[in-house]
C-alpha cells in the first residue's frame, strides 16, 4: 500500500508541474495550495435560521473573520467571530449566508442558499443553462471567501419556474453538519513546492522513505 501511495504521488506530482508549465505558458497566476489548520468543534448553536459551530483554534492560531472552513466532505463555512483561543464558524446551512457555486461537469454558475435540514437551492440559474440532476456542485471561488473546487452539493431536482426564464434547481449536501467534529480552516495559499505535505517533518520523513526528492 505504502509503495502504491509514494507511486501515486509521483503520478500526481508530474502531472502538476506540467499544469504549472502549461500555465505559465498561458500567463496564467501560478496556482496555489492551502494551508489548512485542524480545529476541533468544541460548541454548537443549532437554530431555525443559523447554524454556529465553536471551534478550538483563535487569533493566537492567526485565525481571522472570514477565513473559509473545509470539512472532509468539503466548504461547510466561513470564520465569523475570532477570540483569543477559539472561534466562531458560520456554516452554510444558515440563512443569509450564501455561497457561489458552479456545476462541475457544465461550468454553469448559481448562487447557493439554504433552505432547511441538508436540502439548499441553486439560484440564478437561467432555463437555458445546463444543470441536470446527479451534478456535482463546487465552490466557484468568486466572491473571495470559499476557496475554489471544493464540493458543496449534489443537484436532485431541475424544473422551470414560473417566470419561464429561470431554473429552481434544488441541492442536497452530503456535509452532516450536526455531527461535525474536526474542520479545517483555511489560513493562507502558499506556493506548491513548500505544501507538498503539512510540515518540515513530514516532509522530511518522507523524503527519507523514498530516498530524497527527485
Amino acid at each position: 500500500m505504502v509503495a502504491t501511495l509514494l507511486h501515486e504521488r509521483e503520478r500526481l506530482v508530474q502531472f502538476r508541474d506540467e499544469r504549472e508549465r502549461l500555465r505559465k505558458l498561458a500567463q496564467f497566476k501560478e496556482e496555489q495550495f492551502l494551508d489548512l489548520v485542524p480545529s476541533e468543534v468544541i460548541g454548537k448553536n443549532l437554530d431555525r435560521y443559523q447554524t454556529t459551530i465553536v471551534i478550538d483554534k483563535g487569533s493566537a492560531d492567526a485565525i481571522r473573520e472570514r477565513m473559509p472552513v473545509l470539512s472532509y466532505d468539503g466548504y461547510v463555512g466561513r470564520v465569523s467571530k475570532v477570540f483569543l483561543n477559539s472561534s466562531w464558524v458560520q456554516l452554510i446551512c444558515s440563512r443569509n449566508n450564501p455561497v457561489s457555486c458552479l456545476d462541475k461537469r457544465s461550468r454553469v454558475v448559481g448562487v447557493l442558499e439554504w433552505i432547511h435540514s441538508s436540502i439548499f437551492e441553486l439560484d440564478q440559474v437561467s432555463v437555458v443553462d445546463d444543470v441536470q440532476v446527479g451534478d456535482t456542485l463546487i465552490t466557484s471561488g468568486f466572491g473571495g471567501v470559499a476557496p475554489k473546487g471544493f464540493p458543496v452539493g449534489v443537484v436532485t431536482k431541475v424544473k422551470k419556474q414560473m417566470d419561464g426564464v429561470s431554473l429552481k434547481v434544488e441541492a442536497v449536501s452530503d456535509t452532516e453538519f450536526r455531527s461535525l467534529e474536526a474542520v479545517f480552516v483555511v489560513k493562507d495559499e502558499i506556493p506548491w513546492d513548500r505544501a507538498i505535505f503539512h510540515d518540515a517533518r513530514d516532509t522530511t520523513l518522507v523524503k527519507d522513505l523514498i530516498g530524497g526528492e527527485r
